[in-house]
């Protein structure tokens, strides 16, 4: 995956528009030694995200039946 790649991803991310599949990619990208320099504070972000440990018994939401602008 190219670092545009990336970006584009990251743009849809912060946009609220990827799916569990790429997140995880995103945060397998993150989750490497090598990260382009410019991207360093989003991994960051998913390094801390990817750290926080949901509690026993909340489930995920789903926000489908919602319209986007």
């Amino acid at each position: 995956m190219t670092v545009n790649d990336i970006k584009s991803m990251l743009d849809r991310y912060y946009g609220g528009y990827t799916t569990e599949a790429e997140e995880k990619a995103l945060l397998d990208y993150f989750s490497q030694n090598e990260v382009d320099e410019e991207l360093l504070p989003d991994k960051e972000m998913f390094m801390q995200l990817a750290a926080v440990k949901v509690p026993d018994g909340l489930e995920p939401v789903s926000y489908t039946h919602l319209t986007l602008p």
